[in-house]
């Protein structure tokens, strides 16, 4: 996949699409997370995650996570909130969202095992370490 460029800079990546896994997930994990550490986790995904996220989807979803999610809602941006999909009935939900091309085969996709997709990318940052440890390509912008 050739690299993007943008004002003649390159582009590592356009934006995450995270995928989080709940199989084995029972409500005693959510019991020991306390509520200031979830509004810090949140916070940071909504304001300081470097960066921009694409859209977040939980697969192998529990049946209580209704009940979750109305405890977290309200710590949540609209922004975000709609950004969120569940997928609760198997994996073919996600499909609509995430071409079965890039996932990975742990979760029906086609390109490959995480290991192997772990190793590739750790190859590929490496290659892009000038890049990444260049500051003339790290601004903060004011908003």
């Amino acid at each position: 996949m050739p690299d993007a460029v943008v004002n003649d800079i390159p582009v590592v990546a356009e934006g995450d699409v995270l995928v989080m896994d709940m199989e084995g997930y029972r409500m005693q994990h959510v019991a020991g997370v306390s509520l200031r550490t979830l509004r810090i986790f949140l916070k940071f995904l909504q304001q300081a995650y470097s960066v921009r996220i694409k859209g977040l989807h939980f697969i192998n979803c529990p049946s209580y996570l209704n009940k979750i999610m109305a405890v977290v809602k309200p710590f949540i941006s609209k922004e975000v909130y709609d950004m969120m999909h569940f997928h609760v009935t198997g994996l073919d939900t996600l499909y609509a969202h995430v071409p079965r091309d890039i996932l990975p085969e742990e979760c029906g996709g086609h390109a490959g095992k995480i290991e192997d997709l772990s190793d590739q990318f750790y190859k590929q940052l490496l290659s892009k370490r000038g890049y990444l440890m260049d500051p003339k390509y790290w601004v903060i912008e004011k908003v």
